[in-house]
């Protein structure tokens, strides 16, 4: 059973090794899709209320009203504009997919060395499962112009 087991951990190294480089780009778009959205949130509590309240005669609690439904009109539109621009969710998604596959495998392997495992075949299942999850996230951020971040030599 060495053998399979080998096949499993070089497999999970080389889709590890793929996947890592473009792991930072990625996080740069969530933190750009998600902080844009707050940050604009948080202006609109601050300075967007006051100004509402300052221009409109209204009592303070319609204010609160208008100001919650505005910021959830931000987040929901601003959400869907920045996330159709760049796509960093559905990319993160799928990269989750391929961690819980690799996680799997890891636990598969464990199994194998332990030989609790009750099929040969799983460890097979389990890379092929794994290596089709990182090609759909390696695809995915090809597709979207992700660039790695170049390894230093």
């Amino acid at each position: 059973m060495a053998n399979p087991i080998n096949h499993a951990k070089k497999a999970q190294e080389r889709a590890y090794d793929a996947v890592q480089p473009y792991m930072p780009p990625l996080f740069k778009r969530l933190a750009f899709n998600y902080f844009v959205l707050l940050f604009t949130v948080a202006i609109v509590n601050t300075l967007g209320m006051r100004v509402l309240l300052s221009v409109l005669p209204m009592p303070p609690s319609t204010a609160n009203v208008i100001g919650f439904s505005v910021n959830l009109i931000l987040l929901l539109f601003g959400w869907r504009l920045l996330e159709q621009r760049n796509k960093a969710t559905g990319l993160f998604i799928l990269y989750t997919r391929f961690s819980s596959q690799r996680r799997d495998l890891k636990a598969t392997i464990e199994n194998a060395e332990d030989d609790v495992l009750d099929d040969d075949n799983a460890l097979y299942v389990g890379v092929d499962l794994m290596e089709e999850a990182a090609k759909n996230f390696l695809d995915a951020v090809e597709n979207e112009g992700v660039t790695p971040l170049k390894a230093e030599a």
